[in-house]
């Protein structure tokens, strides 16, 4: 399953140049779990996984700027069908 940008802007997966991802490959996540910033006209907006499951993929550049719905991360989904799962 993708996350995808809830809004467009400019996407960080970091709360502050040098500190740690919010989420990196392996990590669990919760509905909501922060896994990253999108800064519109200066504001910057926290992004919620919005589902269970585990980071699976990194689709957005740090820094690159989003269109809605873009791609953010790919997880594989806690609680779904093995079906759903493989088209993840």
């Amino acid at each position: 399953m993708v996350i995808p940008a809830p809004l467009m802007g400019r996407f960080y997966p970091r709360p502050e140049p040098g500190a740690e991802l919010y989420v990196s490959v392996g990590s669990e996540v919760q509905e909501d779990t922060v896994i990253g910033l999108i800064e519109v006209m200066k504001l910057f907006n926290t992004v919620q996984a919005g589902v269970r499951g585990v980071i699976t993929e990194i689709c957005a550049p740090e820094g690159e700027f989003l269109d809605y719905g873009s791609p953010l991360f790919r997880v594989r989904l806690h609680d779904a069908p093995a079906d759903v799962r493989k088209g993840s």
